[in-house]
């Protein structure tokens, strides 16, 4: 489950629980934080607009890096990844337990969807991001293959695990270029559940998050609500925290 740029894993990555992470923590209250500025849709690759606060917690990627393990990634939505030995492609199986917050299944068709949205329809950074991607073929309803140009950058397997995956049936009809007044039903632990817009962000914990029994995941995200008040300077973000309306600065 775990994908490292050498040819054998170092000994910095560790599998299972995380270190610093308690799963006999209780789930409970509510985390205040400060952002600023504003923000006015809920769609992170559009090509204009601001999007909202902790897009993170909703929407999550093929596999996850963790701070203690250098050039690694584990998988997340993915269960396991296997590079050609000519690293001319990568192979990722996702998980079949995987859940968008609709309930929908997370399969190939929504991998295959989000490369191609992001290269050709959302903001240009992520068409330089994976330009050396050729290419993504499905190989079965929870298996694709990336196919690679030639290149020397050791790192692109690790770029290609940290794409996002996105809901094809909930984005038919819509361009992910687009700013959106709606939040995409990600595979997160959070969801958007409410504020005002422009000034406010308050997010839910998914009761039913599909990922919440992965070894990694075992005392995370505890809290069941989080809230992101906009400030429109950080000198008073600052003293909202003096004034203890901000949990964290």
């Amino acid at each position: 489950e775990v994908l490292c740029i050498w040819d054998e894993a170092p000994s910095a990555v560790l599998v299972g629980q995380l270190p610093y992470a308690n799963p006999q923590a209780p789930k409970m209250g509510t985390l205040k934080l400060s952002a600023q500025g504003t923000y006015d849709n809920y769609n992170p690759f559009a090509n204009r607009g601001v999007s909202a606060a902790k897009v993170g917690l909703t929407i999550e990627s093929l596999g996850e890096s963790v701070g203690t393990e250098t050039f690694a990634m584990r998988g997340l939505l993915a269960k396991a990844f296997e590079l050609a030995d000519d690293r001319s492609y990568l192979d990722v199986w996702l998980r079949k337990e995987a859940r968008f917050a609709d309930g929908h299944s997370v399969t190939a068709d929504d991998v295959i969807y989000s490369f191609n949205a992001l290269v050709k329809e959302a903001t240009p950074l992520y068409r330089s991001y994976y330009a050396q991607v050729k290419s993504v073929e499905r190989k079965g309803d929870h298996y694709v293959r990336f196919h690679f140009h030639p290149s020397q950058n050791r790192e692109l397997p690790l770029i290609v695990t940290q794409m996002h995956v996105l809901p094809a049936h909930w984005m038919k009809g819509k361009n992910l270029g687009d700013p959106l007044q709606h939040p995409i039903p990600g595979s997160g632990p959070y969801q958007y559940a409410g504020g005002n817009v422009g000034s406010q962000v308050i997010l839910k914990r998914n009761p039913n998050y599909w990922g919440k029994d992965l070894d990694f995941n075992r005392g995370r995200y505890n809290f069941e609500t989080i809230q992101v008040d906009y400030f429109r300077d950080s000198a008073v973000a600052r003293e909202a925290f003096f004034a203890g309306e901000v949990d964290f600065h």
